[in-house]
């Protein structure tokens, strides 16, 4: 198979891809170590500084003390007296960074010997050093017998900087050419601090356990052995809390100490480090912190004294901040996740995407290999991961590049065919382009381009121009809605700008319910037939028809959705007009009809009495009056709800029409003894609306009040005024509505059936003329009831700037 095709087995290219880039990043890491230093040192910098056990104290032979007593080194008596002066405070252990391998005046070697004696927990320092010329002649610098006899312990103070100067890690222990072990200080002055026996110590291939604390030790790579029996030891790697002079809040002058300036309980159960930090003394190493920035920009790139690099690793080890490499096989996964995070980006985004999210995919490496690192406690393969990363990128880039070549030679072909099968033709189209590895000629393939893209232009012009024309509102959308095309009508009709609807979703802007969406999907896309449903879309009402396009014969794949938007509303409104004279008729004329028919009958057929006959004239006069009243109503209302009637707004207030209103229901309330109470609140602004229609709505409210009271109750109508609404409440003492009736009132003939003496002759269009009313002003009703107790309605009235008058 030819290579080109080969490759486009997009699976097994990438798996090619991220194995062999996980495979260089892992020989990078390990051919340039220096790399992977660098990395766990940035990574320790953007860590930034930690808090430091509060168990480490240093005593510093600092410059103060220098220049207080002289030339170091100090008679060993001086010594002796400061550690005398810190054992005073009993502290956990001592640990003296300096080395007693020369004897001095014997007096002085007393005094040392007897305070390291007095003290008990007093830890030596011993330094390896090589005094040959050919080949290794190590031996060490230990202390001298009479003061190691009375110490609780030796430790090596080689810092064991690599080969760049910094120190990151110390030896567990290191031995001389005879085979002498020594420990390094940190772990020997742990060791003594917590009183743990020399045969308590465990010893593995990859750690030391000392008590309950098990320090994790690197091994060396090929320990080399023979006749010197030269011991390479495991490493401990250094968890550094910060930059040169973390400790300073810990650290005191030796000269304090010896002038009793330094209280004798502030060593108490604390590891104290004893060692010079003066620039003039002692080795000093580079830290992980050498190229570190504070908050406000700070340098601090000085080296850092022994006793600091020595107390960075007690801390670790009190602290328990122990770091171990990740094994080879799991560094490899780590590059190979890298390299398909970098194959995955390029595949899935295209353009200035491509490349942020490529920096972020970097970022998101360096944020894992510092999870790893400062929260894991593993060396995470940052090297290795980033190079991998890079590499799958590139060759990712590489292989969608020749994809993109063979895809336009197939995609050229394609769409010359469909236009000539338009009836198209454009010239000069080869008929078959040079098909090569990679990706060249792309000057040919873009003249050929632009001219299919000039001849498709020019034919979805005319598409386009086409179903504009149409005056049904036009769509067409993907099988999950997004909107590809929509004619001027749509955009109108769904109240959209005909520059924003294409991208929008069809189903967000026609309000389909859920469910009912999910089975318009399943029949168009599924059993690829057409739908239908009738929808009010904003004042008007449509016929909404959703069909699918098919890319071939019946069966095949639905490709998009055609959605034709049909104005019904005048249809609709004929219908509704139609069924609600029907119901006026059939329900509402039929009663009074038939009671004036039944008394004229009986008028006409028998000879009744002046008395009853003028009773039965006015009974006849009620029903028509209620005939007319019942029509005015209805029509009131159809022209409300057709918009026919425009209000007449003008400035008003509110309490002057509702108080017109109770003036004209007063007399009517002392029939039943019923008292009106008004509750107006006076910082009431005038408003515009139409007093008239208004002045009807309280009339309604305040009439049904009294009508469904018993007497001897009480209505009590108040207003009041929010910030953005005002509202007026008619509460009754009534009978209550039932629960069931409540939602119904506002509809139009309805009327709620009663068992009560409270039950009067209406036409069930009181509320429903109310409701239009209101909402004509931009407002609500509402109501609450609970039988037994009486009523509350409430309109709620638009108080906004546009609708106040000051």
């Amino acid at each position: 198979m030819h290579l080109l095709a080969h490759l486009r087995t997009t699976a097994l290219a990438a798996i090619v891809v991220i194995l062999a880039s996980a495979a260089l990043g892992m020989l990078t890491s390990w051919q340039a170590p220096g790399l992977d230093r660098y990395s766990r040192d940035w990574l320790v910098r953007v860590r930034g500084p930690v808090a430091v056990s509060p168990e480490i104290a240093i005593v510093a032979i600092d410059d103060a003390s220098i220049a207080k007593f002289g030339r170091f080194p100090w008679p060993r008596a001086t010594i002796a007296r400061a550690v005398n002066a810190i054992a005073a405070g009993q502290p956990k252990a001592i640990a003296l960074d300096i080395l007693f391998s020369e004897p001095t005046d014997a007096v002085d070697d007393d005094a040392l010997a007897e305070a390291l004696q007095r003290a008990g927990n007093v830890v030596l320092g011993a330094q390896l050093i090589d005094r040959g010329v050919y080949g290794s002649q190590a031996e060490w610098l230990e202390p001298l017998p009479l003061l190691a006899a009375r110490a609780a312990g030796t430790g090596h103070v080689n810092a064991g900087a690599e080969s760049d100067g910094v120190a990151r890690q110390t030896l567990v222990e290191q031995s001389d050419d005879n085979g002498r072990l020594i420990r390094a200080l940190p772990i020997e002055t742990f060791r003594v601090g917590n009183r743990i026996p020399e045969g308590e110590l465990v010893y593995d291939w990859d750690k030391i356990t000392i008590g309950s604390r098990s320090i994790p030790a690197i091994p060396a790579d090929n320990p080399l052995s023979g006749a010197a029996q030269l011991h390479r030891s495991a490493t401990m790697k250094i968890d550094y809390a910060g930059p040169p002079g973390t400790f300073a809040g810990q650290q005191y002058s030796i000269a304090d100490i010896l002038e009793g300036k330094v209280p004798a309980g502030t060593f108490r159960d604390r590891y104290v480090l004893v060692g010079s930090t003066a620039a003039s003394l002692g080795e000093r190493f580079a830290s992980p912190f050498a190229h570190y920035a504070d908050a406000r920009g700070n340098q601090h790139g000085a080296s850092m004294s022994g006793v600091e690099v020595f107390a960075n690793a007690l801390n670790t080890i009190v602290k328990g901040r122990f770091h171990t490499e990740m094994p080879d096989f799991w560094a490899f996964c780590f590059a190979a996740m890298a390299a398909w995070l970098g194959v995955s980006v390029l595949a899935a985004a295209r353009g200035w995407h491509a490349f942020a999210m490529l920096l972020a995919a970097g970022g998101a490496i360096a944020g894992i290999s510092y999870l790893f690192m400062n929260h894991l406690w593993i060396y995470p393969p940052m090297t290795a991961a980033l190079i991998a990363f890079g590499a799958g990128s590139m060759s990712s880039m590489l292989l969608r590049s020749m994809r993109a070549s063979a895809g336009l030679d197939e995609g050229i072909g394609e769409v010359r065919n469909s236009l000539n099968g338009l009836g198209a033709s454009v010239n000069p189209v080869p008929e078959k382009l040079p098909r090569r590895l990679l990706p060249e000629g792309l000057e040919e393939k873009t003249r050929t381009i632009l001219q299919l893209n000039e001849l498709a232009r020019r034919q979805a012009e005319f598409f386009q121009a086409s179903m504009r024309a149409v005056e049904d509102g036009l769509l067409i959308a993907t099988p999950d809605g997004k909107i590809l095309f929509g004619n001027s009508r749509a955009a109108a009709i769904l109240d959209v700008s005909p520059n924003t609807l294409c991208g929008r979703n069809l189903f967000e802007l026609v309000p389909f319910g859920g469910k009912e969406r999910s089975d318009f999907l399943e029949r168009m896309t599924v059993n690829q037939r057409s739908v239908e449903r009738e929808l009010s879309l904003g004042p008007n009402r449509y016929t909404v028809r959703l069909a699918p396009v098919l890319r071939g014969e019946p069966g095949s794949r639905t490709d998009a959705i055609v959605a034709s938007l049909s104005d019904i509303t005048r249809q609709h409104e004929l219908g509704r007009v139609r069924t609600d004279v029907v119901t006026l008729v059939s329900h509402e004329m039929r009663t009074p009809l038939t009671a004036i028919q039944g008394m004229t009958e009986l008028m006409a057929a028998y000879e009744i009495e002046p008395v009853r006959r003028k009773e039965m004239a006015l009974a006849i006069n009620d029903e028509v009056k209620r005939l007319a009243r019942m029509i005015d109503e209805y029509l009131d209302i159809a022209r409300l709800e057709m918009r026919k009637t425009a209000p007449r707004k003008v400035p008003l207030h509110l309490e002057l029409v509702i108080e017109r209103c109770l003036l004209l229901f007063e007399p009517l309330a002392q029939e039943k003894s019923i008292r009106l109470v008004r509750k107006f609140d006076r910082a009431l602004m005038a408003i515009l609306a139409d007093g008239d229609l208004l002045s009807r709505v309280f009339s309604n409210l305040i009439s049904n009040a009294i009508k469904y009271s018993p007497p001897g109750t009480e209505i009590q109508v108040s207003t009041e005024c929010a910030s953005d609404r005002i509202c007026v409440k008619v509460q009754d003492q009534g009978y209550g509505i039932p629960p069931n009736d409540i939602e119904r009132i506002f509809e139009k003939f309805y009327r709620i059936p009663r068992l009560q003496d409270a039950d009067v002759p209406g036409t069930g269009l009181g509320l429903s003329f109310v409701r239009e009313i209101v909402e004509l002003h931009g407002g609500t009703v509402a109501a609450q009831s609970s039988p037994g107790f009486g009523s509350v309605f409430t309109v709620f009235l638009p108080a906004g700037e546009s609708n106040q008058v000051r």
